[in-house]
């Protein structure tokens, strides 16, 4: 398959008995997966996505957060992130939280020539789970508050970069630094009324009557909107008003956001300070809300670029929605569209060998930009 998945949300979404909680790719994937909400998905193997083909070229993955994701079956080592058979460039992307015991990303022997750049991995059990003895490449990423950064053949690696780097080539300039994110939980309350779904924008309205916001101060954090949010389920805030939030899709036909129901926002974008501002001299060359890397004298780490002015054109509600997807070339599981909220499949025709990618990735970072996928 060859394409782009960006611009989704996948939510919510399982696959108990199989593997692709939020997105199951059949067969290789030549694209990219860029600019993607994960969370709280669960599958045997690839929670977030699972991209089954051995070997072959690289997938990019960049600019995406993976939150609360899950495994579904009794071998925690299947990635609750994602699992992928074949190469991949991981970068920039922002993964939080695991369960005991789970792996957050699998790499088998098929993806030898894997790169992992400014990523944040925190609080979790497992980062990178190396299904052999691989010389992968990962280099300016943050490994905070883990049991093990990387398990490598049937190796627990221990949670000190510093030691690490000393033991595996290919393994350096890596941080273990609190993240430094605005945060969880930065408010709270009861939904005091039922969803509203606005179909001429594509977007839901949630109500809480007893707020009192300012315009858009939430736009950009997400919204929890899980019945328990012990495990969160979150969506991206496009906009808000003194007493309303609007997210994505249409949210009204499920059970989520209904009257009386608790809610929380979180905030996983860098806050002021954060260790991951500046950390990196290469990166991808925008981040999760399409604000142009860098912002100042070096690059972020994470799906977040600390925003101090400079801004390129947004993510924004134009691409076409869920129903212009098609699974002519990928299999996609469980719930993929439930409600609206995937915005699209879209498809170039550029290949590139693995070897090449990797060296076109490393050398193309060096100037500021991910190479074409």
């Amino acid at each position: 398959m060859t394409g782009n998945i960006t611009e989704n949300t996948f939510s919510g979404n399982s696959s108990s008995k199989y593997s692709g909680g939020g997105v199951y790719v059949r067969g290789l994937f030549i694209g990219s997966i860029d600019l993607n909400l994960f969370s709280n998905n669960s599958a045997c193997y690839g929670g977030g996505f699972y991209l089954e083909n051995f070997g072959g070229d690289s997938a990019a993955v960049s600019n995406n957060f993976f939150l609360y994701n899950s495994l579904s079956g009794t071998l925690k080592l299947g990635g609750a992130g994602f699992y992928s058979n074949q190469n991949v460039a991981v970068v920039n992307n922002t993964f939080y939280y695991g369960k005991t015991d789970e792996s957050c990303v699998n790499i088998p022997n098929s993806g030898p020539l894997s790169v992992f750049k400014n990523n944040i991995f925190a609080e979790m059990h497992t980062a990178i789970w190396e299904e052999g003895e691989l010389e992968l490449t990962i280099t300016s990423n943050n490994f905070y508050d883990l049991t093990d950064i990387l398990h490598r053949n049937n190796q627990q690696m221990g949670n000190d970069p510093f030691f690490i780097d000393m033991q595996i080539s290919g393994f350096s300039n890596n941080l273990d630094s609190p993240p430094g994110f605005i945060g969880e939980d930065v408010d709270t309350g009861t939904w005091t009324q039922a969803p509203v779904y606005d179909a001429a924008n594509n977007r839901t309205i949630l109500t809480d009557s007893n707020k009192n916001w300012g315009d858009d101060q939430w736009k950009g954090a997400m919204v929890a909107l899980s019945s328990s949010l012990i495990t969160r389920e979150h969506y991206p805030i496009l906009a808000n008003t003194a007493t309303q939030i609007m997210v994505l899709g249409n949210i009204a036909v499920t059970t989520l956001g209904a009257d009386g129901q608790e809610y929380s926002i979180d905030d996983y974008r860098l806050a002021g300070g954060s260790d991951n501002i500046d950390a990196c001299e290469t990166g991808a060359n925008r981040d999760f809300e399409g604000d142009s890397r860098p912002q100042g004298a070096g690059f972020d780490i994470g799906a977040d670029e600390f925003f101090t002015g400079e801004m390129i054109p947004s993510i924004g509600a134009t691409e076409p929605c869920a129903a212009d997807i098609t699974t002519t070339a990928a299999a996609l599981n469980a719930k993929v569209n439930p409600n609206g909220l995937s915005r699209g499949l879209k498809s170039n025709g550029t290949k590139t060998h693995a070897k090449e990618f990797r060296s076109a990735l490393l050398a193309s970072l060096a100037t500021h930009s991910l190479p074409p996928s």
